[in-house]
């Protein structure tokens, strides 16, 4: 029996966008962000993701009214199916380089 209780180390905050996932080094797929943390996000994706698999994912998030781009290396933490077309994803961050950590704990703070 699970306790219900949030297993997330750090806060979530809503983000509604764009995020473009795709393997370490090829192609990526567009899909929809639903939430941000300093440790991970969730999206929604168009096709099933392998969980434990690495991808890239690169997005957009505000900091100081500027747009700032981030991308890292996440893994596939859970992948759940909502509808044909449709899988609801966690990602959790592996590599992300300084700058983009700083962005993002930024954005996080505002």
């Amino acid at each position: 029996m699970t306790s219900g209780r949030e297993k997330r180390s750090s806060s979530r905050k809503p983000l509604h966008g764009r995020v473009f996932v795709g393997p370490k080094q090829s192609g990526a797929v567009e899909a929809k962000a639903t939430d941000l943390s300093l440790t991970g996000m969730c999206i929604y994706i168009p096709n099933k993701l392998a969980v434990g698999s690495p991808h890239r994912i690169t997005f957009e998030i505000m900091v100081h009214g500027s747009a700032r781009t981030i991308s890292l290396i996440a893994e596939v933490v859970f992948c759940s199916y909502r509808k044909a077309g449709d899988f609801k994803v966690g990602m959790r961050f592996l590599e992300i380089d300084p700058q983009s950590d700083a962005y993002m704990s930024e954005f996080m703070q505002n």
